[in-house]
């Protein structure tokens, strides 16, 4: 939180924007360059973070400009120079660059959500319809609340906009002070709601996914990393209510936070393409166990008799030679019936006499059901993979 009219000097603050500058631009190439080498198409996530990146770079450059005029009005405020030949032409730039980046701000923010809800939309094919009715929930409340936020905001700030524009005049009355602290506080407010429900929609879909634990956790952070952004806008509207009133806070303030918050959302954005690069942890051949659909570990021709836990008995029981004569002998039995990788089971004929096991249209429609469902989780499971890649 700043102190006073000298929290920051120009040079650091100009060094802060360039820093994030270089950056965030260095990640958003690398996830071109990414997918230009892995040859995926261009999609609608694809973009809506090109705009959301745009519209950064607009205003971090815009921000860039402006800056020292900022420090020049500080230091005639305190006398410490006299007023320059340019002076109202740079404060009537600096007052149209910061009515303008209003409007690139909540555009980074917004569209970078957007992003993300359209890749989570090819998540959801297959998965209960409850899903799809959240996801557009959440995508028409992101949609009204960008749209408040961009009307709210540059729109109600000053009862002049025509002298704002044109003469440089400072929207500074107590009315338009507090039209100014409401509109950042209600902008404050429906951006963290807008990312949390963006972080847990996908954070809900791969909990029930059937993956490793270590790359279900991975994938949670990484859709968590919202938090961060939510961090930053706080830091960023901590200003205004330092003294309990309203007030206009400083622009340096505004501007440094504003750019680092944009960063941190654009290179949220570039994640989960940057993140198909990464390594997969891979396992000894040794070590892999596959599993069937009802939960027991599959026994390949060449390892029927090691590596399986005692409490699966069951399944070299049914795999041996004395299993395998006496279901000869017998009709009666259970049979299983497998492919040659083993990978299916069928459920024998119901038996309405003689000896066996009785199969009942109840565990026919649970059997089926969990099948059904199985196969549900492993198209939701491969999609995220894809995702990723």
């Amino acid at each position: 939180m700043s102190t006073g009219a000298d929290w920051i000097s120009q040079h650091d603050l100009l060094r802060i924007d360039y820093a994030m500058l270089a950056m965030t631009s260095t990640v958003f190439v690398a996830r071109i360059g990414v997918q230009a080498w892995r040859r995926k198409p261009i999609e609608a996530q694809d973009i809506l973070l090109y705009i959301a990146f745009a519209a950064y770079l607009a205003f971090t450059i815009l921000y860039i400009v402006i800056t020292p005029i900022f420090f020049k009005i500080q230091e005639l405020q305190l006398g410490r120079i006299l007023p320059w030949p340019t002076m109202m032409e740079d404060v009537i730039l600096a007052s149209r660059v910061m009515w303008q980046s209003g409007i690139e701000y909540w555009t980074c923010l917004w569209f970078v959500k957007f992003s993300l809800l359209a890749l989570y939309k090819k998540l959801l094919s297959g998965m209960p319809k409850k899903y799809l009715y959240i996801w557009w929930g959440t995508l028409i409340f992101c949609v009204v609340t960008w749209s408040t936020c961009i009307i709210t905001g540059p729109g109600l700030a000053c009862n002049d906009t025509k002298a704002f524009f044109d003469k440089g005049a400072v929207c500074s009355s107590p009315e338009e002070t507090r039209r100014q602290t409401a509109n950042l506080y209600y902008a404050y407010a429906v951006d963290t709601v807008t990312n949390m429900m963006v972080m847990f929609l996908p954070i809900r879909l791969i909990w029930n996914l059937q993956m490793e634990k270590p790359k279900k956790i991975g994938c949670g952070l990484l859709f968590a990393s919202g938090l961060v952004c939510i961090l930053f806008s706080t830091i960023r509207i901590v200003q205004v209510g330092q003294d309990g009133k309203p007030r206009s806070p400083d622009p340096k303030w505004l501007t440094m936070w504003t750019i680092i918050e944009c960063s941190t959302a654009v290179i949220i954005g570039c994640c989960p393409v940057l993140a198909s690069v990464v390594p997969k942890r891979r396992t000894r051949p040794s070590d892999t166990v596959s599993y069937d659909t009802q939960g027991y570990i599959r026994q390949s021709p060449n390892r029927s008799g090691e590596g399986a836990p005692r409490s699966h008995g069951l399944r070299n029981i049914l795999s041996s030679k004395n299993r395998e004569k006496s279901s000869e002998k017998n009709s009666g039995n259970i049979s299983i019936s497998r492919t040659g990788h083993e990978s299916e089971e069928e459920l024998p004929p119901r038996r309405t006499e003689g000896a066996g096991i009785l199969i009942t249209d109840e565990i026919r429609e649970q059997y089926r059901l969990r099948m059904k469902e199985d196969q549900r989780m492993e198209e939701a499971r491969l999609k995220l993979e894809q995702s990723q890649v």
